[in-house]
């Protein structure tokens, strides 16, 4: 999951552009929305996308650290925050119910 805060005047999906080009130097293709989720601090925009076996030679981390792809599984047993957690469950739920 990358991401980062909303500027001034920008809407969330320039927001997502932005801030993947900022930390990975990579133009994602065919940007779905997913859902928005508030909580009592901020708002979360989602977005999918779906990538292939090259993503990991077309991008190059510029802030942060690459993590990895987890499947289900792997997600239960990795620490990671509450709102994360619900995130991807709902994303994994909508994955299957899509097949």
């Amino acid at each position: 999951m990358f991401g980062g805060g909303i500027e001034e005047g920008e809407n969330p999906e320039a927001a997502l552009f932005r801030e993947v080009r900022e930390e990975l130097d990579y133009e994602p293709l065919n940007v779905k929305f997913f859902r928005r989720y508030r909580n009592n601090d901020y708002e979360l925009n989602v977005f999918l996308t779906n990538v292939d076996e090259r993503f990991e030679s077309e991008i190059t981390v510029l802030e942060g650290e690459y993590g990895r792809f987890l499947n289900e599984a792997e997600l239960r047993i990795v620490n990671v925050s509450e709102i994360d957690r619900i995130v991807f469950n709902d994303v994994f739920r909508w994955l299957e119910a899509s097949v």
